[in-house]
């Protein structure tokens, strides 16, 4: 009995002293506002643990990237703010527990929500996070404030804004000229939209791309909306939709979408591709997809392709300025093919698969360029060019051929020659 009575006393003067030696405090009561906002309380141990906060709306799962970060976010249904406390420090010299709170502070001044989290030494994060519902049945606009707590020392705090979330109206979206373009590709070095139709033709990692590009996004530069696309079939039934965060100041005026159309995963028939801003529609495209058709050039009708290489171009009128044979190898230089289809006209319906094949002195191709004209396609030249830079080329015969299919319909013979 006595040594029960003992181990109790031990343990309240364990609890007091425990008191005592938090009641000292180890942090500046002068705080330091950091650069991302952060509000900290410096400690005074030049190794003690530090943090900083960083608020967000979500956070991507693969890569781990905070989306959305700032200090001020919109009302909405399922909508959330998320906390990470960044940690510094938290394992130098720590042979303890570590008891952290955060702290969730209403524009009353009342706290509503506290998260504890202890580390122990054996843990190996660096960061601490916690995370409030926003949807306007459970918060009001206002001031807000996030603290974080080291056992009952404030080390950091982070003051945020939730405003009222906006509802579009119909004279907003009257404000905002909205219009879809589609396309089979894009030119990765140029930005240029490549087969812009609305007919495309049903084949192996084919793909119809949609591009909305809006004029006078006023509203959008101090609100965040809800943007998605929705792509519907032949029975105007939606299989696929793709949704899009637009965040203040977001300065984007183009937003895109793709579909696949393969054999396996679309069928021919009539489709369309809608845009929406908050549910309301601000644009409309429709399109058609076709079964390929298996073309085969006869011997009784073949196309006719004449090759022109030149090393550069009028910059106005894009034509050739000097066209030569024999080009020289250097730091800049480059070969430029321009291949203008005689006889396009009697193709016009018929889907065109060309193939530009580079060889070089060793007979070898070196590098192969794939155009596709699409039926009612009017294009009737094609080009493609080559570095010709010491470290990629040497010295001897060369030549560019043309195919159409696997017919081979033009070729052109050039020289390269050293500096």
């Amino acid at each position: 009995m006595k040594q029960l009575k003992l181990l109790t006393s031990l343990l309240i003067l364990i609890a007091l002293l425990q008191l005592v030696i938090s009641g000292c405090s180890s942090r500046d009561e002068i705080p330091v506002l950091t650069p991302d906002s952060t509000i900290v309380y410096p400690a005074k141990k030049t190794d003690g643990i530090s943090a900083r906060i960083i608020l967000c709306k979500n956070l991507n799962k693969k890569t781990g990237k905070r989306i959305g970060a700032g200090t001020t976010f919109t009302l909405g249904e399922k909508e959330n703010v998320r906390a990470f406390a960044d940690l510094e420090n938290v394992f130098k010299e720590n042979n303890r527990d570590l008891m952290f709170h955060l702290v969730w502070i209403s524009p009353d001044g009342n706290s509503f929500y506290t998260k504890r989290i202890d580390l122990t030494p054996a843990d190996t994060s660096s960061t601490i996070n916690s995370s409030i519902a926003i949807s306007p049945d459970k918060r009001q606009p206002g001031n807000y404030l996030l603290q974080l707590y080291l056992y009952r020392e404030l080390i950091a705090e982070k003051r945020f804004i939730l405003r009222p979330e906006y509802k579009i109206t119909a004279s907003d979206i009257d404000n905002i000229s909205a219009s879809i373009t589609l396309c089979r590709t894009i030119d990765k070095e140029t930005g240029n939209l490549i087969g812009v139709d609305s007919v495309f033709i049903i084949r192996e990692k084919a793909k119809v791309r949609a591009f909305v590009d809006m004029v006078n996004p006023g509203i959008l530069s101090y609100q965040e909306f809800k943007f998605y696309f929705d792509w519907t079939d032949s029975s105007g039934i939606s299989f696929y939709r793709k949704d899009i965060e637009l965040l203040p100041d977001d300065s984007t005026s183009s937003l895109t979408s793709f579909i696949p159309i393969s054999p396996e995963v679309q069928k021919p028939g009539k489709y369309a591709v809608r845009a929406y801003l908050s549910d309301m529609l601000i644009a409309e495209k429709k399109f058609e997809l076709q079964n390929e058709v298996r073309n085969v050039v006869s011997k009784q009708k073949r196309m006719k392709a004449s090759i022109v290489l030149c090393s550069s171009i009028d910059k106005e009128t894009g034509k050739p300025i000097i066209t030569e044979p024999i080009f020289t190898i250097s730091k800049s230089g480059k070969v430029r093919a321009f291949i203008e289809l005689e006889n396009r006209k009697d193709f016009g319906e018929r889907l065109l698969k060309f193939h530009l094949n580079w060889i070089g002195p060793d007979n070898k191709s070196f590098y192969r360029k794939q155009i596709e004209l699409t039926p009612g396609d009017s294009t009737s030249s094609l080009n493609s060019s080559i570095s010709i830079t010491p470290d990629k080329r040497q010295p001897g015969k060369c030549s560019l051929q043309v195919y159409l299919f696997n017919e081979l319909i033009a070729e052109k013979d050039f020289e390269l020659i050293m500096e």
